[in-house]
């Protein structure tokens, strides 16, 4: 660990579960040049040495929502009770505000540990203080638009944390490719933020810092349905192979993969996921969402039987240290070896699902 490697914080909005925390962890997790810490399973605090990929790499996340960095920590208990310790802060806030045109100041309070009443009253006073230090008029408080945007952060340790906000994600930028937006679409198709998951905790883990991504190898979906999960990975510029048995389905997933312009990176193949086609050892990465014979056939198979063959099958073309990212619901039992649940998304009251790894170790 380089001491002087500047420390960052991640929050991650939970579009779906717990699921969207490993997903990021698992994206950018050989960026860290400390040991991570997790607070409300919702933010990453770390070290990390370079800024521009980690920004990059959390683009192609589904639900990171803020990133941060720290420049300095107070004791919470004296940061709202101790005019010293608020105008010790507000002397470093001014120090980042020269030469600004206008600043914010606001709190990320996940836990939420201090009433809203503390947090104003905090927040007028640190306001004042940094007005008595600077000119009169220049830099001036906008919550709209500031030059620089901080936020105190408060951790259930009793710490507080004043980071200047560097990049705000935008939560609109799957809606042009989301399922309704697409020329062929199924009740069943999944969403950018579930196919992102899936890709993300299947892709091969990152390697350099070059980049995440070993675009050398291809990627499979034995189920690929509309899509979706193609659609992902071939965005972050991966040779990506779509399995389904369904002529209608392959047809549609060619449609929407031709509307995003991924055609020369995406091949289709008509074929029963449990007779793919493949070469054995052939993948590293392999996501797919199979169906349950609800809304999705299983063409008059058992869903959990079919489940259970696909996974001997991906077992099979699956290169040593690959992983396969899949998800299930309650009443498919899964036997497989060196398979393990990490998440769960609650879909509605009847509909669970369990997302599963699969390593070939």
């Amino acid at each position: 660990m380089n001491r002087n490697d500047p420390l960052y914080a991640i929050y991650v909005r939970f579009c779906l579960s717990k699921c969207n925390l490993y997903e990021v962890l698992r994206k950018i997790e050989n960026l860290f040049t400390s040991k991570s810490t997790i607070y409300f399973d919702r933010l990453i605090l770390f070290t990390a040495s370079d800024l521009g990929l980690l920004i990059e790499r959390l683009y192609s996340t589904s639900c990171t929502e803020d990133l941060y960095w720290v420049i300095a920590s107070e004791r919470l208990d004296s940061l709202l009770s101790e005019r010293e310790a608020q105008k010790r802060i507000a002397e470093i806030l001014v120090e980042n505000i020269k030469w600004k045109k206008s600043y914010n100041v606001d709190f990320l309070d996940i836990g939420r540990l201090v009433p809203p009443s503390i947090k104003n009253d905090l927040r007028s006073k640190l306001i004042l203080d940094i007005s008595e230090k600077l000119s009169p008029g220049k830099p001036y408080v906008s919550r709209s638009n500031p030059s620089i945007d901080f936020r105190f952060i408060f951790l259930d340790d009793n710490r507080a944390l004043v980071a200047i906000l560097l990049k705000k994600y935008r939560k609109d930028r799957f809606q042009y490719r989301w399922t309704e937006k697409r020329p062929y679409s199924q009740p069943s198709a999944l969403t950018p933020y579930h196919s992102l998951v899936l890709y993300n905790l299947a892709s091969a883990k990152p390697c350099g810092n070059d980049s995440c991504i070993d675009f050398s190898e291809p990627f499979l979906d034995p189920f690929a349905g509309t899509g979706s999960v193609l659609i992902e990975s071939a965005l972050q510029g991966v040779y990506s192979i779509g399995i389904d048995l369904n002529y209608k389905q392959i047809r549609g997933s060619r449609r929407n993969i031709i509307q995003l312009g991924l055609h020369a990176v995406v091949d289709l193949v008509i074929s029963d996921s449990l007779y793919m086609p493949l070469r054995g050892d052939s993948f590293r990465a392999i996501a797919f969402d199979p169906p349950y014979g609800r809304l999705a056939s299983t063409h008059r198979r058992d869903p959990s039987l079919l489940l259970e063959a696909t996974l001997e099958t991906v077992r099979k073309i699956l290169k040593r240290n690959g992983r396969a990212v899949f998800l299930s619901i309650d009443k498919n039992k899964i036997s497989a070896n060196e398979t393990n649940r990490i998440c769960e998304i609650l879909e509605h009251s009847s509909l669970i699902r369990h997302l599963y790894v699969m390593k070939n170790v």
